[in-house]
C-alpha cells in the first residue's frame, strides 16, 4: 500500500485543488522556494495525523491571496492509497471504494473548538456519512523530520526522546525484563548495609535518624533512597546517546556527549535512529510515511550521496514504508533515478507537480 495521490485546496497557497502524483517507495521533491514543498509534506502530516501537526496548524495556513481581498474558510485534504494487499483491503475497508482502492479525507473548518484548535472532520472512501473507524490509524504512522532540527535535543534523554521512542517499540510489550533488572539494582543499592554501598545506607539512615529526631516517633516519616525510577517509561526516558568518531569502537569510556559532535553528525546521528525504527516495523503491517525536509543542511555532498543512495535502498527493503524528501540539493536529486523526482511549481491558482521522465523538458531549480 502507498499513497498515489494527495488533493488538496484551501491550504498554503494552494487556492484550487492541487494533484500530487507520488511513487511507491522513494520520492524527491524540487523546485523553488515558496513552490510547495512545504505544502505537500504538511498536508502528509495532517491527513496521516503526525505527531505534531495537530499543533502546528494555524489560520495562516488557509489560502489568502497576495491582495488579502480572497481568503479560504476551509481546508480540504484527501490522499488516496494504492496496491492495497488482500490483509490491507479487509482493514481499511471503511476508507475503500468499490475498486477496493482507499481515500482518506480531512476537512479543517476556520471555526474553532472551545479550547481554540480548528475543528477537523475526518471520513474514508466516497462519502462523509460513511462509517469511519478510529482506530485503523493504528494501522498507519507518520514519522517527520523537519529541516535545520535539532537533533541534539531530539536525541536527549527525555519523555520525547527519539531514543525513547525507538526503545518503546524494540522492547513492544516485553519490558518486564528491563524493569526487574532496574529494581534488583535498586534494591541491591538499598540493601547493601556495610558493603560497597555502604556510603549510600549510611546517608539513607542519617536522614531516617533526624527525621526521627525532629518530628519524633508519632509523626515522622521513613524514607529510602534508589538510583531511578522503576518503570519501564521513566527508565528509557533516562537513557541517553553518546558517540565516538570511528566505527567500531566498544570502549565505553571513550565515548562523548553529543554537544561535542559536529551538527551534521549529530543530524546524521538522529537520521540513523529513525531509520532503525523503520526497520524494526519492516515486517509489520503498518503503513509508515517518513517525510524528511532538506536533509542536506550540514551534510557534505559526499555524504549527501551517500545519504540519497541509501534512502533509495531502504525504500525498496521496506515494503510498508513510503518516503517524501523535499531539497534545493542538486548533488541529491541528481544522485537517484529521474523517474523518482517530482518537480513542484507555483501556478495561478494551484500547486503543479511534474513526474518522472517529463522532468528533461524542465528546468530543474
Amino acid at each position: 500500500m502507498y499513497i498515489s495521490k494527495l488533493r488538496f485546496e484551501g491550504y498554503k497557497n494552494a487556492k484550487q485543488e492541487s494533484n500530487i502524483t507520488l511513487n511507491k517507495g522513494l520520492n524527491i521533491l524540487v523546485g523553488e522556494n515558496g513552490s510547495g514543498k512545504t505544502a505537500i509534506i504538511n498536508a502528509l502530516r495532517l491527513i496521516l495525523r503526525e505527531n505534531e501537526s495537530y499543533f502546528a496548524f494555524s489560520e495562516d495556513d488557509f489560502y489568502c491571496s497576495l491582495d488579502k481581498r480572497e481568503h479560504a474558510s476551509e481546508v480540504k485534504i484527501t490522499a488516496d492509497f494504492s496496491d492495497l494487499t488482500e490483509d490491507e483491503k479487509i482493514t481499511f475497508l471503511t476508507w475503500c471504494d468499490a475498486d477496493f482502492n482507499a481515500h482518506l479525507h480531512l476537512l479543517i473548518s476556520e471555526n474553532t473548538s472551545r479550547r481554540g484548535y480548528f475543528k477537523r472532520k475526518y471520513w474514508g472512501g466516497n462519502s462523509s456519512a460513511s462509517i469511519f473507524e478510529e482506530d485503523t490509524f493504528d494501522r498507519v504512522e507518520c514519522i517527520y523530520l523537519p529541516p535545520l532540527r535539532d537533533a541534539e535535543n531530539k536525541l536527549a534523554n527525555g519523555k520525547r526522546s527519539r531514543l525513547a521512542m525507538l526503545l518503546n517499540k524494540q522492547y513492544g510489550d516485553n519490558t518486564d525484563s528491563l524493569v526487574e533488572s532496574v529494581k534488583k539494582f535498586n534494591n541491591d543499592i538499598t540493601g547493601n548495609v556495610g558493603g560497597k554501598y555502604a556510603e549510600i545506607d549510611s546517608v539513607k539512615k542519617n536522614i531516617n535518624t533526624k527525621i526521627k529526631e525532629s518530628l519524633g516517633t508519632e509523626l515522622g516519616q521513613s524514607v529510602n533512597l534508589q538510583f531511578s525510577e522503576t518503570t519501564f517509561n521513566k527508565i528509557i526516558e533516562n537513557i541517553k546517546m553518546v558517540f565516538f568518531p570511528k566505527i567500531g569502537e566498544t570502549d565505553i569510556m571513550k565515548f562523548r556527549d553529543l554537544a561535542t559532535n559536529s551538527l551534521g553528525y549529530n543530524n546524521l546521528l538522529y537520521i540513523a535512529t529513525v531509520f532503525a525504527e523503520l526497520e524494526l516495523i519492516k515486517d509489520s503491517d503498518v503503513f509508515t510515511a517518513l517525510l524528511i525536509e532538506e536533509p542536506e543542511a550540514h551534510l557534505h555532498p559526499q555524504l549527501q550521496v551517500k545519504f540519497v543512495k541509501y534512502l533509495d535502498i531502504l525504500s525498496g527493503i521496506l515494503p510498508n514504508a513510503q518516503i517524501v524528501v523535499s531539497t534545493h540539493s542538486p548533488v541529491l536529486a541528481s544522485s537517484v533515478s529521474v523517474d523518482k523526482v517530482i518537480h513542484i511549481s507555483q501556478q495561478d491558482a494551484c500547486i503543479e507537480a511534474v513526474t518522472g521522465n517529463l522532468l528533461k523538458y524542465k528546468t530543474i531549480c
